[in-house]
C-alpha cells in the first residue's frame, strides 16, 4: 500500500469561546491527542474521539476538522467510543462509567447516565432510540428510549467486555476478555455465548450481515464466522502482534490495526495496518510511521485510520495507498523554546521516541513550525540564541550555530551523566551554560568554544538567566548561585528548595518555580517569599516575563495534577491565575515573543501558541507590534557600510559591530533616541575582510544583519 502526505486545509481549533483568550496547537496538527474510537455516516461526514475529552468532525471527507473539548465532560476524560445512527442524533462514552448525547450534528453533549463503578468499552444505536454499551465484569447497559433509562443486563463473567456490533436491528455480538463473544437475537434482551477456542482478550468485533463477521485481539488472535457465529475460525497472525481494531469494507475487503513486537520485549512496538481482499485468506502488511487504535470502513472504498498523537489517514481506494491527513513535526517532548525576534523563534526537544530528536524553527512568529536539518541523534534540554541567526543549542553535548540552524557544529562534547540543563547569554557573545553535578560552562565568542568554570556546588543546576550583562542566577536542586561581574565568578547563596525554573525581570526581582512552587524575590535572591496559588497541583518546570508585570508559568502532572497547566501573572508575580489545556501529560517550555505570541510544549511534542493572552479575565499589556527596522548598504562593502534603522518608538539603542567570533569591534548607545529613521556610515577599510555582524537592540527587539568587508 502506498501512503501519501495531504496535510493542506487543516484547521486549528481554539480552547475557549470565540473572542477570548484562547490556545491554539502548533504541533502535531490538527490536534495532537490520542483518537480512539471514529464513527463515519458517509465519505464526507464523520466524528473521531479520544483523549481529554477530544471531538473531532468533518464534514468533507477529512480535508478540513473542528475540534470540541465539549464543556459537560471533565478535561481528563478518555473518550472511548461514539456511535451516530442518523444526521443529527450521536452517543459518546468515556472510560469512567458516562454516557453523552448530541441532538444536534454534535455541536452540544448532554451527560444522559452514569454507570458508577464500571468503565465503559463500547457503544452502538440501531437507530436513534435502540442502542448498547458495554462495560466491564461482563454488564451490558440497553436502551429503547434514546437513553432516558437503561436496563442492565449481567453476564455470568468477571471479564470486560471491550466491542459490540449490530449487523441489523435484532442481531447483535459482543466481544470480551478470555476469548467471550455474546450473541443476540432480540435486540439486546438475552444474550448466549459462543465457542471461540481463544481465551485471549478480543478488542474488536465487525460485522456486514448478521451472518459474516470478524473478530480481533491480542496475541494475533483472528477470528471468522460466516454463519452469525455458530462456527468461529480461528486465525493467528503472529503471537508477537496485537490487534486493536477491525473494519470491514466488505465480505471480501477488511482492515486490521495493531501493534507488532518483532524486535523483542526491549524493542519499540512496530504499528501498521493489513489489509484482505479474499475474506482472510490471506493479508497484506504496511508498517506505518505512527500507531493506530481505530479504523472505519465505508461500503464505497473510502476508510479512516485514527490514533496516537492525532494521527489521521483517509484511503480512497479501497487501501491500496492512505493520503495522511494529520501532521507531526515530532513526538519527542518539547523542553526549551527561545524567540531572538518577534518573527524568529527555535525550539528543542528532548527524551520519549529514539528516531524523532527536533530542532524546530519558526520565521512567522509561532504561526507555522518546521524542522531543521539536524543528522545527530542525540537530546536537548536547552537553546539560546543571541540573534535570529547566533545560537546554541545543549544536552550532553553544545551545539552552535551561525546561520539561523542551517548548519550545526559541536562545540563541546560532554557526558550523558553531566547533562547541560540550561543556557543564557549575558551579551552578544558572551553566555554561560550549566547542568548536573553542578556543572559550569562559559563562553565569550557565541558558543564557539566553552571553559569549565570552578563550581560552589556538585547538585544539579537547572537554569541560568542574566537580567542585565553583569547580573546573573543559576537555580537547582537546593541550590542557588549569583554572579555579579557576568559569571566569571559564582557564589551559592542560601536556598531550601528543589528550582525547576526561574526568571529574572530585573537585577533585584525574580520568580522561581518547583513542584507546586512559586516563589519571588525583591532583593536580588537575599530572601524568598511563597506566592504560590492555593489550586496549583503540578510541577512547574519554566517560567518566562514578557515585561516587568507579565509572565507565565507553565508545568503538569503533580500528585493530584491532571495534565498540562500554564500560569499567567499581570503584577509582576505577586497573584497568578491557572488555566489547564487539553494534553496528558505536562508542559516543560514557555515563552513569550517581543510581539506577545506565548508558546509552550511539552510531552509527546505538544506546542500550543496564544496571541491574545492565553487566559480569559485579566489585563493585558499594551503591546507594540511595529517593527525594528536595520538595514545595511552596501553589502558586500569596500570600505564603508552605511547602517540605517527604523525605531517604532522612543527607545534606548544599543548598535554593535562583531565579529564571526562574536568579539565586539565597534558599538554605539544612545540612552534616548527618536522615533524614526537613524543612519550611522561605518569606516570598514582597517577591517579585515570577512563576515561581520551588525546587531541592534531597541524597544524590546533584537535586529542583526551580516556584513561581509571585501
Amino acid at each position: 500500500m502506498k501512503i501519501r502526505m495531504a496535510f493542506a486545509l487543516l484547521l486549528l481549533f481554539s480552547l475557549s469561546p470565540t473572542g477570548q483568550a484562547q490556545w491554539s496547537w502548533r504541533n502535531p496538527l490538527p490536534q495532537g491527542n490520542g483518537l480512539f474510537a471514529s464513527w463515519f455516516i458517509n465519505s464526507n461526514l464523520g466524528y473521531l474521539v479520544g483523549d481529554q475529552r477530544t471531538v473531532m468532525k468533518t464534514t468533507d471527507g477529512g480535508a478540513t476538522w473542528t475540534t470540541r473539548l465539549p464543556q459537560v465532560m471533565d478535561v481528563t476524560y478518555r473518550l472511548n467510543g461514539v456511535c451516530f445512527p442518523d444526521l443529527n442524533t450521536g452517543y459518546i462514552i468515556n472510560l469512567y462509567k458516562e454516557i453523552y448525547k448530541s441532538d444536534d450534528a454534535g455541536e452540544t453533549w448532554q451527560l444522559i447516565h452514569s454507570e458508577p463503578g464500571y468503565d465503559l468499552f463500547g457503544v452502538y444505536f440501531t437507530d436513534p432510540l435502540h442502542g448498547c454499551v458495554v462495560c466491564s465484569e461482563g454488564r451490558i447497559l440497553r436502551t429503547s428510549d434514546g437513553g432516558a433509562t437503561w436496563i442492565k443486563y449481567d453476564y455470568n463473567t468477571t471479564e470486560d467486555l471491550t466491542a459490540v456490533w449490530f449487523p441489523d436491528s435484532q442481531t447483535g455480538f459482543v466481544a470480551g476478555g478470555g476469548g467471550l463473544i455474546l450473541r443476540t437475537t432480540d435486540g439486546g434482551n438475552t444474550w448466549s455465548s459462543q465457542v471461540t477456542g481463544t481465551g485471549y482478550k478480543l478488542t474488536s468485533i465487525n460485522f456486514t450481515s448478521p451472518d459474516k463477521g470478524i473478530v480481533c485481539g491480542v496475541a494475533g488472535t483472528l477470528l471468522i464466522t460466516v454463519d452469525g457465529g455458530n462456527n468461529w475460525t480461528l486465525k493467528n497472525m503472529g503471537d508477537t502482534v496485537d490487534l486493536y481494531s477491525v473494519s470491514m469494507m466488505n465480505a471480501d475487503t477488511v482492515f486490521l490495526t495493531g501493534n507488532a513486537y518483532w524486535g523483542g520485549s526491549m524493542a519499540p512496538p512496530v504499528p501498521y495496518v493489513m489489509r484482505t481482499v479474499d475474506g482472510g485468506n490471506s493479508w497484506s502488511k504496511t508498517v506505518l510511521d505512527n500507531y493506530r487504535t481505530c479504523i472505519f470502513s465505508l461500503h464505497d472504498g473510502n476508510a479512516y485510520l485514527a490514533g496516537y498523537l492525532g494521527y489521521m489517514a483517509k484511503t480512497t481506494d479501497a487501501g491500496a495507498s492512505w493520503n495522511i491527513l494529520s501532521s507531526c513535526l515530532t513526538s519527542n517532548w518539547i523542553s526549551a523554546i527561545d524567540f531572538p525576534t518577534a518573527d524568529i523563534g527555535y525550539a528543542v526537544t528532548s527524551y520519549f521516541e529514539y528516531g524523532s530528536e527536533a530542532i524546530l524553527k519558526t520565521v512567522n512568529g509561532g504561526d507555522t513550525w518546521s524542522r531543521l536539518p539536524y543528522s545527530d541523534n542525540t537530546i536537548f534540554q536547552t537553546v539560546a540564541f543571541v540573534t535570529a541567526d547566533y545560537g546554541c543549542v545543549a544536552g550532553a553535548d553544545i551545539y552552535n550555530t551561525l546561520d539561523g540552524g542551517a548548519t550545526w557544529l559541536k562545540r563541546y562534547t560532554g557526558r550523558w551523566d553531566l547533562m547541560i540543563r540550561s543556557v543564557c547569554f549575558s551579551n552578544t557573545a558572551n553566555a554561560t551554560a550549566v547542568g548536573d553535578s553542578g556543572i559550569i560552562l562559559s563562553t565569550t565568542n557565541i558558543g564557539q568554544s566553552w571553559t569549565r568554570l570552578t563550581s560552589p556546588t556538585t547538585n544539579t543546576l537547572r537554569v541560568v538567566c542574566f537580567p542585565d550583562e553583569n547580573t546573573g542566577y543559576i537555580g537547582g536542586n537546593k541550590a542557588l548561585l549569583k554572579s555579579v561581574d557576568g559569571g566569571v565568578t559564582w557564589a551559592e547563596k542560601p536556598m531550601p528548595y528543589d528550582i525547576r525554573a526561574m526568571y529574572f525581570t530585573s537585577p533585584m526581582v525574580g520568580i522561581a518555580t518547583g513542584a507546586a512552587m512559586i516563589i519571588r524575590t525583591t532583593d536580588g535572591g537575599n530572601t524568598w517569599s511563597p506566592v504560590t496559588p492555593n489550586n496549583l497541583d503540578a510541577w512547574l518546570y519554566s517560567v518566562h516575563f514578557y515585561d516587568a508585570d507579565t509572565g507565565y508559568a507553565a508545568g503538569g502532572i503533580y500528585p493530584n495534577g491532571s495534565g498540562g497547566c500554564v500560569l499567567k501573572t499581570v503584577n509582576g508575580g505577586l497573584t497568578w491565575m491557572k488555566t489547564e489545556l487539553p494534553l496528558n501529560g505536562a508542559f516543560y517550555a514557555i515563552h513569550v515573543t517581543p510581539a506577545y505570541k506565548a508558546y509552550v510544549g511539552g510531552d509527546a511534542g505538544f506546542l500550543f501558541g496564544t496571541s491574545n493572552g492565553g487566559i480569559t479575565g485579566i489585563r493585558e499589556p499594551a503591546v507594540v507590534l511595529s517593527k525594528l527596522v536595520l538595514n545595511t548598504f552596501p553589502n558586500p562593502s569596500p570600505g564603508r557600510v552605511m547602517i540605517s534603522y527604523e525605531l517604532p518608538e522612543c527607545s534606548e539603542v544599543n548598535l554593535q559591530l562583531l565579529d564571526v567570533m562574536g568579539r565586539r569591534i565597534r558599538m554605539n548607545s544612545e540612552p534616548n533616541q527618536q522615533k524614526g529613521i537613524h543612519k550611522i556610515e561605518l569606516d570598514t577599510s582597517a577591517l579585515k575582510p570577512g563576515v561581520y555582524l551588525v546587531w541592534l537592540k531597541a524597544a524590546s527587539r533584537v535586529e542583526a544583519r551580516k556584513v561581509v568587508v571585501l
